[in-house]
């Protein structure tokens, strides 16, 4: 701890920077302009009430897509050989049905917290954490609904 006491992380003038900082992320997708985006404003400005929290949005979310996961996962095995029996198609129907909700609630988490005014650090942290858990995890269906296996051609990909 002596160690962390004697060379700051952060300078000073990098700590009272923090208080200024604004988080402002872009995405020019044609798909995320002319359709995510709209709809999810649209769905949080008639539906969603303002007693909702985002973070709750982005727990939903999260679950919206790890549950094509969890249901390959007990179905099927966690191995990744490519001996595995094949893959039922409706986990496939499921993904390609849940994947799009997942993406629109992440979307909407954030117009949730702008229209009641709740931004703060912990929900970016919140929403960011869970959107790497679950590239990690839809890493982890893509090879397996693959039958890639572990091999070094994989994990050069990865």
């Amino acid at each position: 701890m002596l160690l962390f006491k004697l060379t700051p992380y952060l300078t000073p003038q990098a700590r009272a920077n923090l208080h200024t900082y604004v988080y402002k992320g872009e995405d020019y997708g044609i798909t995320y302009i002319y359709v995510t985006r709209p709809l999810a404003k649209w769905i949080v400005d008639h539906w969603v009430p303002e007693w909702i929290a985002p973070n709750i949005i982005s727990i939903t979310a999260f679950m919206f897509s790890i549950t094509p996961l969890i249901v390959l996962l007990l179905t099927q095995s966690t191995h990744m050989d490519k001996t595995s029996t094949d893959m039922p198609s409706y986990i496939f129907f499921m993904e390609a049905c849940m994947y799009p909700i997942y993406v629109l609630l992440d979307v909407m988490d954030g117009y949730q917290a702008r229209k009641t005014k709740n931004s703060s650090p912990l929900g970016l942290l919140v929403d960011h954490g869970l959107d790497s858990y679950t590239c990690g995890f839809l890493l982890y269906f893509n090879f397996k609904m693959l039958g890639w296996g572990c091999n070094p051609q994989t994990l050069l990909l990865i």
